[in-house]
């Protein structure tokens, strides 16, 4: 069994009232992803840091849990972007191929589609405007607000 360094201000997972997204705002601690070589290197809405972000989002739209994990996760986003001269995208890796940075993908799963979408979403939250998205997915059904 690993053990991993918990933050002393920080529950141990699982003990929160949050539950399942206690622990995985706590996971997102900043002593822990610096502990940790290919903690959360992908960036997509699936399995990634945007998935997280709607996470968060939706909670602060269900239950009105702030944007406190929100604000750590999108400019963490933002920092993971290639800029150049043709725009903006995100690459994901794969631990396991070397090198492990993947090609950026258009698509809304593990693509710039997803990034982007949830990034405007937490940009509406974050000015107080309309919380829902402008187009919903099958997989994601829409927030109801408090």
């Amino acid at each position: 069994m690993v053990t991993l360094p918990r933050p002393v201000d920080a529950p141990f997972p699982g003990t929160s009232p949050g539950g399942a997204y206690g622990a995985l705002s706590w996971v997102g601690h900043d002593s822990l992803r610096q502990s940790r070589r290919w903690f959360w290197d992908n960036n997509g809405r699936c399995c990634g840091t945007a998935g997280v972000l709607a996470l968060a989002c939706d909670r602060q739209v269900t239950r009105g849990d702030g944007l406190d994990f929100a604000d750590v996760l999108m400019p963490d986003l933002a920092d993971r972007a290639t800029r150049d001269d043709q725009g903006a995208r995100w690459c994901n890796v794969e631990y396991r191929d070397d090198p492990p940075d993947l090609e950026p993908h258009h698509g809304c799963v593990m693509g710039n589609t997803g990034i982007v979408r949830e990034l405007l979403r937490h940009a509406r939250l974050a000015a107080g405007k309309d919380p829902s998205y402008a187009v919903d997915w099958p997989d994601h059904p829409p927030a109801s607000t408090r």
